[in-house]
């Protein structure tokens, strides 16, 4: 292997990609070799790249072999098995060897020796502008656009603890299968915006003009209730009666109400010191953090105007059309956040960077807000109609067939249009409901004051943001205006997670109790999403005995949960570090395993998927993902489109503080 040494290095060297070598890992034509094979899952949001999107286009491998050394940077490889393979999808699985200059490759099959493996994606949009550096080793170019509908959305891979594929062996991987976990690699932003009440819109209404009353009457009804009292008439005295008939008064009056308030509108947003062009490079040192530097020193500047904002929030240019709006289009800046810019670009892709702390100019992202602080009085007209439904009741005396109301000074007739009815107060029959009836319009013409807008010329506010902008995370950035100042806060946020893993196996142990979460440590369950309380979580499971002997619980995603002891208390590894994987043996005792989130102190959602793995006698592992009949079918919600939904694996959520 040693003769080859100077082609190898060579062409890991090299910007481009080399010609066919001689397979690096494995003991020449020996069958017992295993093939290496590819597997890929991404985190994404709806906006953002998925696996989809990545089968499409393919993604970009690099792999290296460094006998029995570490690999830390180029100078470590002793073979070259891929320089930017292009690895495609192809009849259900990742393929790297779709062309003829391009063979399968194979795992060394000592355990001594090692080999490491980075990635980017997608392919198409990246490949002209990935490279191997001599001293960092594979890396991507990126450019960031102010145009927020043509940005990219960059990924780079690595394990399940955020690490790339560094000096691993055979035996890491039982199955052969490397998954990349394909991450963002870029920080998105987001952007809202509130502020400071400066005035309401209410006033009190009076009347105006006359009220127009319409009376109307319901049928008469005789009742047998006699009134105690007689009257003479016909030659002897009449028993009297009570009949009723129920009244409803409709009355429509016209009302007035002077308004005055004021509202913060925007003109304009600039955003300074964003870094232009990038390199990630492909080997990062943290877990789950994306490693960057900053290709020169250039930047570029982001410029909202009216047309690119959210027509909720910015002023519309002209007196008319703010005064027909008012209220309603225009909303305007207040206490409650609102999106500054208009879906569905409304973020920026960021190439991260530091905060700057010294200098005499700022370096941090400064945001300027151009804003009006407009007054407004007008009068408005509406018109409230009362509807008072109540009853009446007169006497009356029968004789014959005859019955006789009356009317006026003792005196009774068959006729009932002239009778002299009485309104009476009964509390079981009365009752009065008003509405406005029809919309409030406008009465001469709106007055605006600008004497709180610096006589019409309006504010700037500006603020910056002294926090570190790490990728792979979304960010919230919020706005607030208070007077004059612009105040800015900066909400982290781990990616949305949703990862999709192909897997070649079907045989799995029987399920004795399914994968559940203990109600004490949770205090909501959405869909497949569980929400902790007190920081920590439960669950529980039990296997029956099969091919698999042992299982393993993996936490997927930003290192936002780690598994703990039942008091609380992290698991660590050899190193310190927190674990996020944990294993067992499958027997028959009852399962418990307990997540806690690493930062519980902070304004952040934490997310995590828990995962359960099996692995058998070789070592070999499979994912429950594919199998909806395995661990998690005793768990389902009902979906948007009224669906049910066999719950596959649990989302652990902790919500911000």
């Amino acid at each position: 292997m040693r003769k080859f040494l100077p082609y190898i290095i060579a062409c890991v060297l090299a910007a481009v990609s080399c010609g066919k070598h001689e397979s690096v890992p494995g003991p020449g034509n020996s069958g017992d070799r295993h093939e290496l094979r590819f597997s890929a899952s991404t985190a994404w949001t709806k906006a953002d790249i998925g696996l989809e999107d990545i089968k499409t286009s393919g993604w970009g491998l690099y792999g290296y072999y460094t006998g029995t050394n570490d690999y830390s940077n180029p100078t470590d490889v002793q073979g070259v098995i891929f320089n930017g393979r292009r690895v495609r999808w192809n009849m259900g699985a990742w393929d790297y060897s779709l062309d003829a200059q391009h063979s399968k490759e194979y795992w060394p099959m000592s355990d001594e020796e090692k080999v490491t493996f980075f990635a980017y994606a997608p392919y198409d949009s990246f490949h002209s502008d990935a490279s191997v550096d001599p001293a960092s080793g594979p890396q991507v170019k990126y450019t960031a656009s102010t145009d927020l509908s043509a940005q990219k959305d960059l990924l780079w891979a690595t394990n399940t603890s955020g690490l790339p594929h560094r000096n691993v062996h055979l035996v890491n991987y039982p199955d052969s299968v490397v998954d990349m976990h394909f991450r963002h690699a870029p920080a998105k932003l987001h952007f809202t915006i509130n502020g400071a009440t400066l005035g309401d819109e209410s006033g009190t209404p009076y009347t105006y003009g006359s009220p127009t009353t319409n009376p109307t009457y319901g049928a008469l009804t005789r009742s047998d209730d006699a009134t105690g009292e007689t009257v003479y008439a016909n030659g002897r005295n009449r028993t009297l009666y009570w009949a009723y008939r129920q009244k409803t008064v409709t009355s429509r009056q016209t009302y007035r109400k002077s308004i005055s308030g004021f509202k913060i509108l925007l003109s304009g947003v600039e955003m300074t010191h964003f870094i232009k062009d990038g390199i990630l490079h492909l080997n990062n040192p943290d877990s789950y953090v994306p490693d960057w530097t900053a290709d020169g020193d250039e930047t570029i500047t982001y410029t909202f105007g009216a047309s690119d904002m959210n027509p909720e929030v910015v002023h519309p240019g002209t007196e008319p059309a703010l005064s027909s709006g008012w209220g309603t289009t225009y909303l305007g800046v207040d206490a409650d956040p609102k999106e500054l810019l208009p879906a569905p670009d409304n973020y920026i892709y960021m190439i991260p960077k530091e905060a700057d702390e010294g200098g005499s100019e700022s370096k941090n992202i400064n945001i300027t807000v151009s804003y009006h602080v407009i007054g407004l009085e007008k009068t408005i007209e509406f018109t409230r109609t009362t509807t008072t439904v109540s009853w009446q009741r007169v006497a009356y005396y029968t004789r014959s067939s005859n019955y006789y109301y009356y009317k006026t000074n003792n005196s009774y007739a068959t006729g009932t249009n002239d009778i002299q009815w009485a309104d009476f107060t009964d509390a079981d029959h009365p009752s009065t409901s008003s509405s406005v009836d029809g919309t409030t319009s406008d009465t001469g013409g709106v007055t605006f004051n600008y004497s709180q807008d610096n006589s019409g010329l309006g504010f700037k506010a500006e603020g910056s943001i002294a926090s570190d902008i790490l990728g792979g995370r979304n960010y919230t950035i919020n706005l607030y205006l208070d007077g004059r100042e612009l105040n800015l806060t900066v909400i982290p946020q781990p990616w949305d997670l949703h990862e999709t893993v192909y897997d070649y196996n079907t045989f799995l142990n029987p399920v004795e109790q399914s994968l559940t979460y203990d109600s004490d440590f949770v205090y909501d369950v959405i869909g497949s999403n569980v929400y902790i309380n007190n920081r920590m979580g439960k669950f529980y499971f039990k296997l029956g005995s099969g091919m698999y002997l042992y299982w393993q619980a993996s936490l997927i995603g930003d290192d936002a949960f780690a598994f703990t002891d039942e008091n609380g208390q992290y698991l660590r590894g050899d190193n310190n570090e927190l674990l996020t994987t944990i294993r067992g043996n499958i027997g028959d005792e009852m399962n418990y395993i307990y997540v806690k989130a690493i930062n519980t102190a902070s304004q952040v959602t934490s997310k995590a998927k828990l995962r359960i793995y099996l692995f058998n006698s070789e070592n070999r592992a499979v994912v429950a993902l594919p199998r909806s009949n395995w661990l998690f079918v005793s768990s389902s919600y009902i979906n948007g489109d009224g669906q049910t939904v066999q719950v596959q694996e649990w989302n652990v959520v902790q919500t911000a503080n």
